[in-house]
């Protein structure tokens, strides 16, 4: 992503950045499947898929009512996406991108928003579909 002076790139850049500076794995080389692996037995590293999706879902809301701007993944209202559910999406996600499953921490967060995008897709309205 190329960020721009432009608000809806700055934040969602700034908030992608955040998200990777604060990853409890950014400073390793570990790579998100073994991630993913680590999350069946380690419950901070199965919580940070869950703020993970909760920060985006706040990106997403400040879009809308601070900048009258259109979501970046439509998720419905109605569902509740769970550290679990999270962790289902981005390995569902790998699973049909297996090169991503070799990027490192340090890009998890970019995985991630991919993988609710292509989960959640926004119709023209900027609705779920």
């Amino acid at each position: 992503m190329r960020l721009s002076c432009e608000p809806t790139n700055s934040i969602v850049g700034f908030a992608l950045a955040s998200w990777l500076l604060a990853s409890p794995a950014h400073a390793n080389d570990i790579k998100i499947k073994a991630f993913l692996a680590q999350t069946y037995t380690d419950k901070g590293n199965l919580g940070m898929l869950g703020w993970t999706v909760y920060n985006m879902d706040t990106v997403n809301a400040y879009l809308d009512v601070r900048l009258h701007r259109p979501p970046i993944f439509c998720r419905p209202e109605s569902l509740t996406i769970t550290s679990e559910d999270a962790r289902t999406i981005l390995s569902k996600y790998l699973d049909k991108h297996p090169d991503r499953a070799e990027d490192t921490m340090d890009i998890y967060s970019a995985d991630m928003l991919d993988a609710l995008i292509e989960n959640f897709p926004c119709a023209e309205t900027g609705k779920p579909r």
